[in-house]
This record gives structure tokens, sequence and C-alpha cells, in this order.
């Protein structure tokens, strides 16, 4: 709604505040109180826009209806934002105070190229608009666990808000890509038409699986008729098998799919070498390290890491209790590695019954 920049109100203006009144009364006896607590104290109150609920300014609603509102900003903050609704606010974003290990621009190949790809795709919304292509990408990132997905996004966000000053979008549930499509989108858009976004979708498959309808609207967002500009959807998923035709091979839904392999060597020494103080490289073995941690993921390295250098685990032991990790045991005893394959799911009628009939369901329904 628009707004009134000054806090009165124009002469011969009925104004109702039934629904805000008693509200009203409460901020003001709290604002009163800051100001007396305040004084006490010989201190300013904040009155920034993360501290500040006092009502601030009018928003302008229909027939002369004037609406006490907080105070407004033009942009939202750069930074990740998670979607919410209420009764008594109704849609709105909140900032998430993220925290998190130290960024290593690690050297995996795949992570290069996907950050040159969107370096490119930020800076060439021109040549976009000269085609009359929608100005979005779609990126899906797999492979198994704890090798670096999550991590590869956070360093995508940080990108982001740093460099661009754009706002990063968390989407975790069906609720959130409901939320999405119906105000976050739109909304967004009209409010901020310049500001650069990003969408995550972390273990898609998990979204997916609410149910049929969640699906429509997850391609609806990527590629149909709720789709925005200037956005690129960023998924992962550890089981790229339990995705749909549809959904994991059609270019302008996912662009490009990137799988994210069990760090090499290299990237396992590099891990190792920046993660640990001088002192600490001087007490270990760096090259057994790095040989005997073949097949190991970036999460295993961090708690390899832990478990020697902040709990004085002997290294054999602490390598040991990761190997076992990697072991699952079945009903009958039997002991497999854990990975994504198709065997892991072959009990699973809903996901594989054949490959034939798996790719029939899926060009009946596309």
């Amino acid at each position: 709604m628009p707004v009134i920049s000054n806090d009165k109100i124009p002469k011969g203006t009925t104004i109702t505040l039934e629904a805000y009144v008693k509200d009203l009364k409460q901020r003001i006896k709290k604002s009163q109180m800051a100001r007396r607590l305040s004084n006490k104290l010989g201190e300013d109150v904040s009155r920034d826009t993360e501290h500040d609920n006092s009502y601030r300014q009018w928003s302008v609603g229909e027939n002369g209806k004037f609406i006490p509102c907080f105070k407004t900003v033009p942009k939202v903050p750069p930074g990740v934002y998670e979607l919410r609704h209420s009764n008594s606010l109704g849609f709105y974003i909140e900032k998430q105070n993220s925290i998190s290990d130290d960024l290593l621009n690690l050297p995996i190949d795949e992570m290069k190229e996907i950050l040159s790809d969107i370096d490119k795709f930020w800076n060439r919304e021109d040549i976009y608009n000269k085609y009359g292509y929608t100005h979005k990408r779609g990126i899906l990132l797999y492979g198994p666990p704890g090798n670096g997905k999550s991590y590869l996004i956070q360093m995508l966000s940080q990108y982001l808000i740093k460099e661009q000053k754009g706002l990063v979008l968390n989407l975790k549930d069906y609720n959130n890509v409901e939320l999405f499509l119906e105000f976050a989108g739109p909304i967004i858009r009209v409010i901020e038409p310049g500001t650069p976004i990003i969408v995550m979708m972390e273990d898609i498959d998990n979204i997916l699986e609410y149910d049929r309808s969640t699906l429509t609207k997850v391609l609806n967002m990527l590629d149909g008729i709720k789709q925005i500009d200037k956005v690129v959807y960023i998924a992962t998923t550890n089981y790229p098998e339990k995705l749909e035709a549809r959904v994991a091979n059609r270019p302008s839904r996912f662009d490009r799919k990137y799988e994210i392999k069990t760090p090499s060597s290299k990237v396992r020494e590099f891990y190792i070498k920046n993660k640990l103080e001088k002192d600490d490289l001087a007490k270990i073995n760096i090259k057994e390290w790095v040989k005997e941690t073949e097949g190991l993921s970036i999460s295993h390295l961090k708690e390899l890491i832990v478990s020697v250098i902040i709990y004085d685990k002997p290294f054999a032991e602490a390598l040991q209790i990761l190997r076992d990790m990697e072991k699952k045991v079945t009903a009958l005893g039997e002991v497999k590695k854990i990975g994504f394959s198709k065997e892991d799911y072959a009990s699973d009628d809903s996901v594989y019954d054949s490959d034939d009939r798996y790719q029939k369901s899926n060009d009946r329904q596309d």
C-alpha cells in the first residue's frame, strides 16, 4: 500500500482504527517505558529497522482509510531470508542470522565452473532481454551426502549478498513453495524490480514428495506461468534418481546439472591444510592423512579434524569410527556401503519398479 511520508493525516479524513487500538496502546506504553529507561541510563533508544516495533507512518487504504504501520524501507537489506505468513501480518520475509564455518574456496573444478556460470548470468541480463528470454537460471547439484553441495550454496549466496546486494530466499518445504508462488515472487518484484534473487531448495526430492500438487507448483515456479526474472534457482539432492525426468532432465527448469563428487586427494589436502593451524600441522603426517582419507566426504574430514585436534582422539581410532559410519546394517545383518544407487531404492515401488515403467510413467505425466 502507498505510504504517507509524514505522521499527520489530511484534514477532514475520517479514520477507523478499531482493529489497531489495543495494539497501538501497548506499543505506545512500551515506547514510553523505553524512553524513561533511556533517560535514566543516559542512552538513546535504538530506532533501527530490526529493533524498533513502534508505529511510524500511515499506509493508505481504500475509501479514506489510513492504517498505522512500522518504519518503512525502500529495499530489504541483502541477506538470507525465510518466507513467513501470519493472520495478523499476512505475508512477510524474515532475515536469518545464519552461523556457518569459514568458507574455503576449495579447488573443485565443478565449483569453479558453477561460480563462473553464475557470474556471467548476473552480468548478461541485456542479452537475455535482446533475445526475449526471461532472465533466470536453474542449477541442480547432486551427489553423495556431505561432499559440499550446501557448502557451494553458501558460497553462491555469499557472493550474491556481498557483490550483487541481492536476496537469498530459502524454500524449505511445500508451504514455502506456495508462499513464494502466491506472494514472494510477485510482491518482491513489484517493490524491488531490480534486486537479484537466489531461490534455494535443498533436498528438493523431500519437498516434491509431499504431494502431486507440490510438483506442479515447483514446475510453474521454474518455467511456468508463475516465473519471475533476475533469479537463480538452486536445488540439491542426494538422490537424483528419485526425481522425475521432467524435473531433472528438462532445460529451462534446471539448465545445468553438476555432480559434486567425493573430494580428490588435492581437495582433501587443501581442506586439511587450510583448516589446521601451523602448530597442528607440525604434529601430524599430512601425507598419511591425505592417503588414509580416500573416499571420505568433506563432512567426514571436518569430523576427523574435530575428533583428533579438539577431542584428542588418536588418528587411527577417529578414522575407524568414520569408516564405520560409511556402512549400514540391513534387517538381514548384511553390511553394505551407504551411497545412492538404484539398488538402495529397489524395494520402494513408488520410486523404482523397472526403468521402463519409471520412464513411461514420466512420459504420460509430462
